[in-house]
């Protein structure tokens, strides 16, 4: 963080006051929107519910345990404080969200079309260290010490989860909303379908992370290309030493000082 203002920094995720003239309302408008979220629980089949409680479902298999709502009420009122935070920074930076009124259908509906927006988009960094996914910036100031470190991981895990909470009753109303849109359709397909959207995030993602190691630290920038259907691989030699990389067939990849 050399050379950066810290304290600007960390105004961008500073909690917005009711009365503040640049985002009037904008806390009142999450907690309703959060509110209309979880009063879908109660409409919403318990298979969908444990899968939105499931992690890594292929991996770990579905939950026992259906998503539910906090046992204290203010409980949720601590989590919705995150994503104020993050909703400000945007506003802060793009100026890409407008409340009118708090209790509003639009502001509300405003809100869910640009979480989800952001919540389901591959955010790929376009160089080394650049966090351009606007959720991990806003965790990144969240955690970040007026002398300019970053909180220890320990106090991390907690904000991280409570972003996961949200934006999973995020989901939950986008599930509800394509059900509006077509009620003859599935919740549960709907669910299945956020996950494989998310899935093919990830993979995006890593792809993407695999190709710049192969590029930029492997070949070092050098534009080598490789016709691998036209490598020759012994795969039932015995040989001791034997790789593909000395075969006589691949004279290609033959050593050259």
């Amino acid at each position: 963080m050399a050379g950066k203002d810290i304290k600007q920094l960390c105004s961008l995720v500073t909690l917005p006051k009711n009365n503040d003239g640049d985002m009037p309302g904008l806390r009142d408008a999450v907690e309703a929107y959060y509110e209309e979220a979880l009063s879908l629980l109660d409409r919403t089949g318990e298979l969908v519910l444990q899968r939105l409680n499931s992690p890594d479902p292929i991996k770990s298999g579905i939950s026992n345990t259906p998503f539910h709502k906090h046992l204290h009420k203010a409980t949720m009122k601590q989590y919705i404080l995150l994503v104020v935070s993050l909703l400000a920074m945007l506003m802060e930076l793009l100026a890409v969200l407008c409340i009118g009124d708090p209790q509003g259908r639009d502001a509300l509906d405003l809100i869910h079309e640009l979480l989800f927006e952001v919540w389901t988009t591959a955010w790929t960094p376009q160089e080394e260290r650049e966090i351009v996914d606007p959720t991990e910036r806003c965790l990144a100031l969240l955690t970040l010490k007026q002398d300019g470190s970053f909180k220890d991981p320990h106090e991390v895990t907690k904000p991280i989860a409570m972003f996961e909470y949200c934006m999973c009753l995020t989901f939950l109303k986008e599930i509800h909303h394509c059900l509006h849109a077509d009620p003859e359709s599935d919740e549960l397909e709907h669910c299945m379908d956020l996950e494989s959207c998310g899935k093919a995030m990830v993979f995006e993602h890593t792809e993407a992370k695999l190709v710049q190691i192969w590029e930029e630290v492997i070949l070092m920038g050098q534009d080598i290309r490789v016709e691998y259907d036209k490598i020759a691989d012994d795969l039932v030699s015995k040989d001791v030493g034997y790789s593909f990389l000395s075969d006589a067939r691949n004279p290609q990849l033959t050593r050259h000082d």
